[in-house]
């Protein structure tokens, strides 16, 4: 039988089952991931659209060197996926072979395509996810409302991680998450991300996307990220000599000054498959037994990895469709104000974490939760278009990963499927939490966080976790509430 296997750009794995197949392989630049797609037309971040194209070009080369037959499709001509692949398959083939790409749209496109040319479709299980298939069948059909820790201990079980050999987990505990919450020293000493010179692919990649003729976010100047396996490789190596053992102990914390602190930066590398979960969990352990890295920056890390990032993607999957249609909060749909693109709210930490943003494609976790998203669900901006910004903004966004981060845990607009509260902060949160110093923008960020809580009293007084909140409104003076009041509908009315 004549068959083709597919690959879409965030699915360049070393290993796959579809590279032991004896047959063709397409590497397409699918439309979707470049912003210029004739039914769904997106502004991309220029760091993002560069990675792509220089991370496939260099699977390319590397498919060949290992002697496969590649077909190389470049984005032009705004297509759409069926699109081109009627142009380039129909009639050739009986069968279709590709790996599982967790997208709702590419995965009815493909659908679409291999009915309507009566072709064979086999999909493969994607290297990107270590869920075995049981905690999968279990994760979908549990009618209980999916919870992260319980997902993630049942995680650690399955792949007999940090586990005691009674099966209890390694220093006591499943997670030490209270212990990822300190705030940064002054003076304190902050490693640099490694640097590399561009390379071949990265360059001509360069003038490919500045040649498009579509809209972006941000320029090249600041790209640094890996596009290569041997550049993974020793990304993933820096980040466990340079940043890995104080990872946990600052993993919360928030920097007006630097952008990257002890993170890993690992996020575009592993969504796009230059490094995969099981590779990196493995050195991860190895290298923390190796070098007694302190617990809480080894689990901690384990569980950004095997535990949110896998349990979102079953989230997506369960979830994903009935997510991205809720509207929890009932706010109008309204356009994105122009000032969170150019980072000029007026409100510093926002305006700081959006400009490092335009530079990189990248902020870290606390920062999109505490920060970004926080701040737009103060400022009641319609969940589809905090989704549409994200998805645009950042170099590790697909809609796996966006649609319940976005719509389930940073907005709270679905009401709660998954997560167990909205994730909102008066100015103190982020002054704890960072070397932001008060001033002007305290008492606006104040402001809306009193009002959101005035405006929506009845659904908080009946949350036991948060009842708190309307307690502090009760004992607030009329003067000091109406004050806020008065900043908050101000700021709003100027965003439009």
């Amino acid at each position: 039988m004549n068959q083709i296997s597919i690959i879409f750009p965030n699915q360049l794995f070393r290993e796959s089952s579809l590279l032991k197949l004896s047959c063709e392989i397409l590497i397409i630049e699918d439309s979707l991931f470049f912003g210029n797609d004739k039914f769904q037309k997106s502004i991309n971040h220029k760091n993002k659209l560069i990675f792509h194209k220089a991370s496939m070009l260099a699977y390319k080369k590397y498919l060949q060197n290992s002697g496969f037959k590649v077909i190389y499709i470049e984005n032009k001509n705004n297509l759409s996926t069926v699109e081109y692949l009627s142009k380039y398959l129909q009639g050739k083939y009986q069968k279709v072979n590709i790996i599982n790409p967790h997208d709702f749209l590419i995965m009815k496109r493909i659908n679409r395509f291999v009915e309507a040319n009566n072709l064979k479709l086999q999909v493969f299980q994607s290297p990107m996810f270590v869920t075995n298939e049981d905690l999968r069948k279990s994760f979908k059909s549990n009618s209980k409302k999916p919870l992260m820790g319980r997902f993630y201990e049942n995680q650690r079980r399955s792949q007999n991680i940090l586990l005691n050999p009674d099966g209890s987990p390694q220093g006591g505990k499943w997670s030490f998450d209270e212990l990822n919450r300190k705030k940064l020293p002054k003076n304190i000493n902050i490693p640099e991300i490694p640097k590399f010179q561009k390379n071949q692919f990265v360059i001509h990649a360069e003038k490919i996307i500045s040649n498009l003729q579509i809209e972006f976010i941000g320029e090249s100047n600041y790209f640094i990220y890996p596009t290569t396996f041997e550049e993974a490789d020793s990304w993933l190596h820096d980040f466990f000599e340079d940043r890995f053992s104080l990872f946990g102990d600052y993993e919360d914390a928030i920097s007006k000054e630097k952008v990257f602190l002890w993170h890993s930066l690992l996020s575009p590398l592993l969504n796009s498959g230059l490094l995969t979960a099981k590779e990196v969990i493995d050195k991860a352990l190895t290298y923390g037994e190796k070098n007694k890295v302190p617990i809480n920056s080894l689990e901690g890390f384990i569980r950004q990895i095997v535990g949110w990032r896998e349990f979102i993607c079953l989230v997506y999957e369960k979830y994903g469709t009935q997510m991205r249609t809720t509207n929890f909060w009932n706010f109008d749909n309204k356009p994105m104000p122009e000032c969170f693109y150019k980072g000029s709210t007026g409100i510093d930490p926002v305006d700081i974490v959006i400009n490092n943003i335009i530079k990189y494609g990248y902020c870290h976790h606390i920062e999109r939760l505490m920060i970004i998203g926080n701040f737009m669900l103060l400022c009641r901006i319609h969940p589809d278009h905090v989704y549409k910004w994200f998805m645009e903004m950042f170099i590790d966004s697909y809609d796996w990963v966006m649609v319940p981060n976005v719509y389930g845990m940073s907005q709270f607009s679905d009401g709660g499927i998954f997560s167990t509260k909205p994730y909102i902060s008066s100015s103190n949160y982020v002054k704890k939490m960072s070397d932001y110093k008060s001033g002007p923008w305290c008492s606006i960020w104040d402001g809306l966080f009193w009002k959101f809580i005035k405006d929506n009293e009845t659904y908080f007084r009946k949350q036991y976790r948060l009842a708190m909140l309307t307690r502090n409104l009760d004992k607030m003076s009329d003067e000091k509430l109406n004050g806020h009041l008065r900043i908050a509908e101000e700021f709003i009315s100027n965003l439009y």
